[in-house]
């Protein structure tokens, strides 16, 4: 994922903004797969801020919406935290909680 994250400082400008991005691998479950499809889903990896490197999670939910066989709309929410190492002047972790509307694209299967 990439996201602008607000930093302290007296600017709002864009300029003020701290750019993350997010590499992270996971497993998603559907507890209801019918034709709308409920998801649950969890990731570990690394978030990339500048120089910066941390440890990064994340979990979230939603529901996919099909709009035809490949196709699927709908809404999810997640939550992220982005740890902080204790050693520094700031020993707070980020934390982000991200809503919004997904656009899933699934394979189909060959007809036989």
């Amino acid at each position: 994922g990439y996201q602008y994250l607000p930093v302290d400082g007296p600017s709002q400008s864009v300029s003020a903004f701290a750019q993350v991005s997010t590499l992270t691998a996971g497993l998603r479950l559907e507890p209801l797969a019918g034709r709308w499809r409920l998801f649950v889903d969890a990731h570990g990896g690394v978030a990339l801020s500048g120089p910066d490197t941390r440890a990064a999670v994340d979990v979230g939910f939603g529901l996919d919406v099909p709009l035809n066989p490949s196709v699927s709309l709908g809404p999810f929410l997640r939550y992220t935290q982005v740890f902080q190492p204790g050693d520094l002047a700031v020993d707070e972790d980020a934390r982000l909680l991200i809503g919004g509307v997904s656009l899933s694209l699934q394979a189909r299967a060959p007809d036989r």
